[in-house]
């Protein structure tokens, strides 16, 4: 009752970030109730929270797949650290209502994340890049038919709804910017003030100005111009 209730009246974040908070929420749920042989909230405390992370680090994986080897760790640090912000902000918001279910106030206080190994940047290599660029730029050209009557290839008109400038203009903000592809889909006509974009939202609902490259504005005041 306290998950749903937490979940639909103050949970916040988009689609994905909610499907993720239930999931986990409902993984500690059916940990607790199979710990402790019940889902009565006020035997939730500091040691069963620390119970149930230390249950979850010490996890494998029991068949291999998914990019995963059996024997290996089933959550990864950060999976696991996920899953502690979700559980800390729900025994929160579950500490501070009135009167507090539980005796001993919020059973996530003290409850520590794991270190996270630094990222390692993922950069594009030239050679990428100018495959990327070519095939950018083919997109609207001619397209090559394999006729079953002939044993040669021929060659074929650009379809009729080809919108080579729009498409070269996503790929060029997409590297031009860094943005996530749904936020480039989301981008309107207004938001474009010469090499920047204005009020751009992003994962979580934020927003934010983006500098844009002088190749990726070209590319769409190109597309703005013909198309």
């Amino acid at each position: 009752w306290w998950i749903v209730e937490y979940l639909t009246t103050y949970a916040t974040g988009a689609p994905n970030t909610l499907r993720y908070k239930k999931e986990d929420l409902e993984l500690f749920y059916s940990w607790f109730v199979w710990a402790f042989g019940s889902d009565d909230v006020t035997k939730w405390n500091r040691a069963s929270s620390n119970l149930f992370v230390q249950t979850l680090a010490k996890e494998t994986v029991k068949v291999a797949g998914r990019g995963k080897r059996a024997g290996e760790p089933r959550w990864s640090a950060r999976s696991l650290n996920r899953k502690i912000d979700h559980l800390r902000t729900f025994a929160k918001w579950i500490a501070s209502q009135v009167p507090a279910p539980m005796a001993g106030g919020n059973p996530m206080q003290g409850i520590k994340r794991f270190d996270v190994p630094v990222l390692q940047a993922k950069r594009l290599t030239d050679k990428e890049l100018i495959r990327l660029e070519t095939a950018a730029r083919g997109l609207g050209g001619t397209r090559i038919r394999r006729d079953k009557k002939r044993t040669e290839l021929g060659v074929m008109e650009p379809r009729a709804d080809a919108r080579p400038a729009r498409d070269l203009a996503i790929y060029k903000l997409l590297i031009g910017t860094g943005l996530r592809v749904a936020a480039v889909a989301k981008l309107d006509v207004g938001q474009f003030s010469g090499r920047r974009l204005l009020r751009v939202k992003e994962k979580g609902s934020q927003e934010r100005e983006v500098v844009v490259s002088s190749e990726a504005a070209e590319a769409v005041a190109h597309y703005l111009r013909t198309e």
